[in-house]
């Protein structure tokens, strides 16, 4: 990952490929979903290029997820939500806070 990307991109970058990783897609996947190449995918999720709105909102659809959560969620906190959201019968992490 580039390390000169600011810590709210950073977490950015860490929100789209383990949400990814969590749905079990591939990033050629991801990429066929959004029209892109594989290769560009990867500079996506490296932050190696720009993420466009538009980007972000495809890939958040893709993804099953709100593109404001990708966007201000910590990495814990997004995978906290998404787990909840997606398995309502089970106890909530928010029980035991």
């Amino acid at each position: 990952m580039n390390s000169k990307l600011r810590p709210e991109n950073q977490n950015l970058i860490h929100n789209i490929k383990n949400l990814r990783l969590y749905r079990g897609f591939s990033q050629n996947y991801v990429a066929s979903k959004i029209e892109v190449s594989q290769n560009g995918y990867s500079k996506i999720e490296m932050g190696h290029a720009q993420l466009t709105l538009v980007r972000l909102f495809q890939i958040a659809e893709v993804l099953q997820a709100g593109a404001v959560e990708l966007l201000v969620l910590t990495p814990n906190e997004l995978l906290i939500s998404v787990v909840e959201r997606d398995h309502p019968e089970r106890i909530k992490f928010s029980d035991f806070q």
